[in-house]
This record gives structure tokens, C-alpha cells and sequence, in this order.
């Protein structure tokens, strides 16, 4: 089945064209076939990967705080998948725009390239380009650019096209609930929306699951794109607070929702390190790479904020967001993925604080300290009462 818009926007990606696009797929917002048929035409537009073994990701809808897609990847590739990721620049820190801030990182693959890597690993990070999905690439950027990121069929479409050209046939979304959220603000619009992601994957030939994330509260303390590294360090070490502790967790039970098959960890989680050095290898770097770039964030972490009255903390997750979004986008430097600013929580969500107490510190470099530091603040409120913990909940077809 053709529609007119698609076809017009395939023959030219112009801003008038991509408008058009973009009307047409809000009016036709619930209508799988014309979501399927935007999936498959973005998918279509570049080269596509095809592969004889089980294959799965774990994508997301966007949001601060949390490292799945850094480690359902490495738990998938446990469970006897190959993971071939085709991720696109995530703000304030996605998947792949953490990975690359360690030297040598490699991002760009041709298709042998890439089949060297999931031959070798199991895995591999690549990015969007003219190459993979480029027109997702073309409406991701017109959508960014105006307001249009938060539209879910849009979303559905375009993370679905990524997983089409990666070959990929088992998709567990990661659904992250919020103000920032581009899949609903509430539970009840994101499990409609989630719905609609699982019948249009089933249109196209994906087996899909979505898991409901309600980011209103923090999901681990490291935010920023090197932090996540020194996240993922302390979790190789077994270093954890109990919040990160509690993430890992949520992120092995997405992972493994994916597979009939039961857990086999028989030597506990060491396994995660392990499938994350050999990652870094195949793609071009190591793991000494990585402990320097993790010694290096955690020595940025200079600026301190601390608690001017007692009570409970809430962190609006959207303020602090908008405030690390701020930074990477003043910092004039030349930078694929800038990775001038990011903050470690040394306070949990709900947890009470005493007046004078340390609340997180963060790092700031070539922008406005003062400002960053008034926009984090704005982020953090004392309160006197307790505040429920976010929930979770997975949506299977059927």
C-alpha cells in the first residue's frame, strides 16, 4: 500500500515535503497501515542487514537516568542473541553517544564491518547516516528542529525503520514516562501508545514488547554521557548503590523478557564486564581506554550543590534535563557528541536531607558555570512529604 505524502517525501526530503509528512501522519495517527508503510519506507532508504541468528534490541523513547540501552545489550548477547544496534544521538546521553567518548570508539560501519563485529561479539553500536536509515535521519532532525519529537507515531515509525535495516526481529521498547516523554505523559496515553508500537511491529514482522518506565523519579545517579561510564565501572566492580543496583536489575528483567530461555549466569553478572570489554575491542578500543575516560570524569567532578533546608528530595527530571541539554548545546567546541557537563546524585530520590547536606556534584566546562549551576538548582526541591516510587509495567501483545 502507497500513500501520497510518503511517496512525495521519497522523492524529495525537502522541508515542504517532510511538513507534509509529518500532517499527514498526525491525521492518520492510529492507522497501522500507514505507520507500517513510514516504518518500512524509512528502513528502505539505505541498506539493510539480514542475519540466519536470533536477533534483538532493547531501544528506547528518550529520557535521563537511565543506562538500558548501554546494558540490556550486553545481557541480550548473553541469552544467545546478536544485537545489532542502530541507534541515533540521544540527549542528554544515549547509548551510543556515551560509548563514543571513549578514545577510539568506532561508529561508522560499512555492512562487512558490521558482521565482522556481531561474528566476533554478538554486538554492535552503529550510528544513523546516509548509509542506515537516512531518511530517518532527514525527519529525526526536521522533527527535532520543530517541536514535532514528541508525536508517537512518528516515534513508533522511526524507531521501528532502525530496527528494520538492522535486521533486528525481537524489539523490547523501553518506554520512559515523563514531561520530557515522546510516548505519553502518563500511563495511560504510554500504554496506548505502547499498544500501537506492538501492532504495528506484528504488521511488519517484529515480535514486539514494551516495558513502562515511569521516569518521574531518577533511575540511577550517574547522568551525563561520561557518567554512565562511571556507572557502568562501578557495576562492573560491584560497586552499586542501591538505586543503580535496583536499575541493573530492571534492566536484566527487560532483557531477559525477551527470551523463552531461563538465565544461566553461572559466574553472577561478571559476565557484563566481559561482553563489554570484547564490544570495545571489536570496535576499535579497550578497556584501558575506557578506565582513562572514567578517571577523567570523575576528576571533572569539582562543583559541589548542597542542601539549604531539610526535607525530601525531588529532583523534576525534565528541569534537569532541559539544564544538561542547555550545556552540550553552548558548548562551542567541536564536538560529535559534546560531553562538556553531567552530575552525579549523592542523594537519593525521597531520601530525607538535612540542611548543609552534599546533593550531587557536577562537572561544567566551556559554558556558563553560574548558570548551569542555577539551572540544576531549579531542578531540586526539599519537601515535606514522602513521594511514592516510580512503577513499572510491561505491555505484551495479546
Amino acid at each position: 500500500m502507497q500513500f501520497s505524502e510518503i511517496e512525495y517525501f521519497v522523492r524529495d526530503p525537502s522541508g515542504q515535503n517532510i511538513a507534509d509528512l509529518v500532517s499527514f501522519i498526525e491525521e492518520h495517527s492510529t492507522d497501522i497501515e500507514v505507520v507500517s508503510e513510514l516504518a518500512t519506507t524509512l528502513a528502505n532508504s539505505g541498506l539493510s542487514l539480514h542475519f540466519k541468528t536470533d536477533t534483538a534490541d532493547i531501544p528506547s523513547t528518550g529520557g535521563p537516568s537511565s543506562l538500558s540501552t548501554l546494558l540490556c545489550p550486553l545481557i541480550l548477547k548473553e541469552q544467545g542473541f546478536s544485537v545489532p544496534k542502530l541507534g541515533i544521538v540521544g540527549r542528554p546521553a544515549g547509548g551510543i553517544d556515551v560509548l563514543y567518548q571513549i578514545k577510539g570508539y568506532k561508529i561508522d560501519f560499512t555492512i562487512s564491518d558490521i558482521n565482522y563485529c556481531l561474528e566476533k561479539n554478538g554486538l554492535c553500536h552503529f550510528l544513523v547516516s546516509e548509509a542506515f536509515a537516512p531518511l530517518d535521519l532527514k525527519l529525526f532532525e526536521y522533527r527535532a528542529n520543530n517541536n514535532k519529537k514528541a508525536c508517537p507515531p512518528l516515534v513508533i515509525a522511526s524507531i521501528l525503520s532502525k530496527k528494520l535495516a538492522a535486521g533486528v526481529k525481537t524489539v523490547g521498547l523501553d518506554v520512559r514516562i515523563g514531561e520530557f516523554g515522546n510516548f505519553g505523559k502518563n500511563m495511560t496515553e504510554a500504554k496506548a501508545n505502547a499498544e500501537m508500537f506492538i501492532n504495528v511491529a506484528k504488521n511488519i514482522g517484529i515480535e514486539a514488547v514494551c516495558f513502562l518506565n515511569d521516569f518521574q523519579s531518577i533511575q540511577q545517579p550517574y547522568i551525563g554521557r561520561s557518567e554512565a561510564l562511571i556507572a557502568l565501572n562501578n557495576i562492573f566492580n560491584l560497586d552499586m548503590c542501591e538505586l543503580l543496583k535496583s536499575h541493573l536489575y530492571r534492566c536484566m528483567d527487560m532483557a531477559l523478557a525477551l527470551s523463552d530461555k531461563k538465565p544461566t549466569f553461572k559466574k553472577g553478572i561478571s559476565f557484563i564486564k566481559e561482553n563489554f570489554q570484547e564490544n570495545l575491542e571489536s570496535q576499535n578500543t579497550s578497556m584501558q581506554e575506557f578506565y582513562n575516560k572514567v578517571q577523567w570524569s570523575m576528576e571533572q567532578h569539582v562543583y559541589k550543590i548542597y542542601a539549604e533546608e531539610s526535607g525530601f528530595l525531588h529532583i523534576d527530571l525534565n528541569k534537569l534535563r532541559l539544564a544538561l541539554t542547555w550545556g552540550q548545546s553552548m558548548y562551542l567546541q567541536n564536538s560529535r557528541f559534546p560531553d562538556n557537563c553531567g552530575v552525579i546524585l549523592k542523594k537519593n530520590p525521597n531520601e530525607f536531607v538535612f540542611s548543609g547536606e552534599l546533593i550531587l556534584t557536577y562537572r561544567a566546562m566551556g559554558i556558563d558555570i553560574a548558570k548551569f549551576k542555577n539551572l540544576l538548582t531549579k531542578s531540586i526541591s526539599l519537601q515535606t512529604e514522602y513521594q511514592e516510587s516510580c512503577s513499572y509495567k510491561k505491555v505484551k501483545n495479546g
